[in-house]
């Protein structure tokens, strides 16, 4: 019996949590102490790009069971993507940074979606 690890409904697991996560911090929802949610948000944001990128590496390197293997490098290439896109907005937002280019990155990202 061969097992396989299909990654991808992880990445899409984490994507969602952290993005519901976050969002529901920024709506206030268990917000108190106030000033702290920025912190809050930009840390949970660094682990989920973390974890999308993780869960991209197998896909990289081979198609789980039932995949072609062009799918799976195009489904761990918008994972890899929206990992990288999660982390650069966490520093972004940690540092107080220009929003432009992530704005930039965000419509291209509604184009591939």
């Amino acid at each position: 019996m061969e097992v396989t690890m299909n990654s991808a409904f992880l990445g899409v697991f984490v994507f969602s949590v952290g993005a519901l996560v976050t969002g529901l911090m920024f709506a206030g929802v268990d917000a108190k102490p106030a000033d702290k949610v920025g912190l809050t948000v930009t840390i949970i944001q660094k682990w989920v790009g973390v974890g999308l990128i993780l869960s991209a590496i197998p896909l990289f390197l081979s198609a789980p069971k039932g995949m072609a293997p062009g799918v799976a490098v195009w489904f761990g290439t918008i994972l890899a993507y929206l990992g990288i896109l999660w982390i650069w907005l966490s520093e972004t937002l940690s540092k107080g940074g220009d929003l432009k280019p992530i704005g930039v990155m965000f419509a291209f990202t509604s184009v591939l979606s």
